[in-house]
């Protein structure tokens, strides 16, 4: 499997949730503000550090948090001004 292929295949998975909880939901996440969804990036980053270092007190790993970055990295997007958008927000609308 390529790079792009797994790339692929991991944002696959990230829409996937990201869809899922748009419709359980909706779009609360709109009145949000930046610093807020800010907060939420550094706590899930947090959590993964938590995960390296322990050891987990139950079955749960880092790929779920990174995801919630990923998705997290999603939600603020739109936010910031047109000026500070860039291609990889395009790449992940037209697929």
């Amino acid at each position: 499997m390529s790079t792009l292929d797994q790339f692929d295949s991991a944002l696959s998975l990230c829409r996937d949730i990201f869809s899922k909880k748009l419709r359980d939901y909706g779009a609360s996440w709109r009145i949000m503000r930046p610093r807020s969804i800010t907060d939420q990036l550094y706590i899930k980053a947090k959590r993964i550090r938590t995960l390296e270092e322990e050891e987990a007190m139950v079955n749960e790993g880092v790929l779920g948090e990174f995801m919630a970055i990923i998705n997290y990295g999603l939600m603020v997007t739109p936010t910031l001004p047109t000026s500070r958008l860039n291609a990889p927000w395009s790449y992940m609308m037209k697929r």
